[in-house]
């Protein structure tokens, strides 16, 4: 994630900030799983050893879906504001070596609809479950296991090319130095509902 503002001054600067924030959590995350899987003493071939493994990745997958959690409430308007700054910035200047930010704004946004239909999906899911079900039972965890587990490499694609949000706006910061300049453009209202309370 490319550096944030030290002193934000707009709540997208300030957005900016929270969100390497999050992205440092995830590969802080990440970075402990791998030392666990790297240990050539970590055992896997044994019933309890298999266990353990499931367990850790269980919480690896819980870890990630909690991370990205923050983000999916704010990342669209932020992808949007994205888009908007680098019209604003001159064509010529821009298209020279940026342009594969386009992409990644575009993957980014692909990743929160995959995201955002599995949150559909297993809510139904878990509302459907008996009322004794509630989280802590085997039937409603396994359901939580198994969204954050399909919900991996959209959470990884998200955090891979989210930080496209920050190259924008530090080259928009560049190019656009005047105040009156640097006024960001309406942002049009997000197309998808995004007010249904996700579970857990």
């Amino acid at each position: 994630m490319t550096s944030t503002p030290s002193h934000p001054n707009t709540p997208h600067e300030q957005r900016l900030d929270h969100l390497g924030e999050l992205l440092l959590t995830r590969e802080v995350r990440l970075a402990a799983w791998g030392n666990y899987i790297d240990l050539p003493d970590t055992p896997k071939d044994s019933p309890q050893a298999a266990q353990s493994y499931g367990q850790r990745l269980s919480r690896r997958d819980a870890d990630m879906w909690s991370t990205v959690a923050p983000i999916r409430a704010f990342v669209r308007e932020m992808i949007s504001i994205a888009r908007a700054q680098k019209k604003q910035v001159d064509e010529a200047a821009y298209r020279s070596n940026t342009s594969h930010w386009y992409s990644q704004l575009n993957w980014s946004e692909e990743a929160l609809d995959q995201l955002d239909a599995l949150e559909e999906d297993y809510c139904s899911r878990l509302d459907n479950l008996p009322s004794s079900a509630a989280a802590g039972t085997p039937e409603y965890d396994a359901l939580i296991d198994e969204r954050n587990a399909k919900a991996w490499y959209a959470i990884r694609n998200l955090s891979l090319y989210v930080s496209a949000v920050g190259h924008v706006h530090e080259h928009f910061q560049r190019y656009m130095p005047r105040a009156e300049d640097r006024a960001f453009p309406p942002v049009p209202a997000p197309s998808r509902d995004t007010t249904r309370r996700p579970h857990q």
